[in-house]
């Protein structure tokens, strides 16, 4: 085996378990009770279509928790010495991400609280294009943030 994909090798396995306890304990539960409040929208309104309940934004929001608790991990970590540019990207997506996520939220929040006509599409169409970028973001987060030979130097 070379030692390029020895590398690749030794990184999967020491970055696999944090992104499986991520996957499972912050995505999955995070939208556990958006699941769970559209399967039940769906009974008592079938057929119900994503759009319109999506439309609330409330995708945004997990979005934007998602985003942001994981560049809570990257960030706490003091003991990195990965590529200062790689981190500074991950770490300015993320935090874009997060930021774009929680100012579009709080945009349709305020528009529905004031009584004001939104475009439930557009919402929609919002939320889905940017919860695939906050999960792509903070799998990259954690990624970085659980590679022990990026926290030692190369040297396992």
């Amino acid at each position: 085996m070379s030692e390029g994909s020895a590398t690749a090798a030794t990184w999967a396995a020491q970055v696999r378990p944090a992104l499986i306890r991520w996957v499972t304990f912050t995505v999955l539960f995070a939208v556990t009770p958006l699941a769970f409040a559209y399967f039940a929208s769906a009974a008592v309104r079938f057929p119900l279509k994503l759009t319109d309940f999506l439309a609330q934004g409330e995708l945004l929001l997990l979005s934007a928790t998602i985003s942001f608790g994981s560049l809570g991990e990257l960030v706490a970590r003091k003991d990195l010495v990965a590529s200062q540019s790689v981190q500074l990207i991950v770490i300015g997506c993320a935090a874009l991400v997060g930021f774009l996520s929680t100012l579009t939220f709080a945009l349709v929040f305020s528009a529905r609280t004031l009584g004001e006509t939104t475009d439930s599409q557009l919402i929609a169409a919002a939320s889905m294009a940017v919860f695939p970028f906050s999960l792509i973001i903070s799998s990259c987060c954690i990624a970085l943030a659980n590679h022990k030979i990026l926290h030692t130097g190369g040297r396992s």
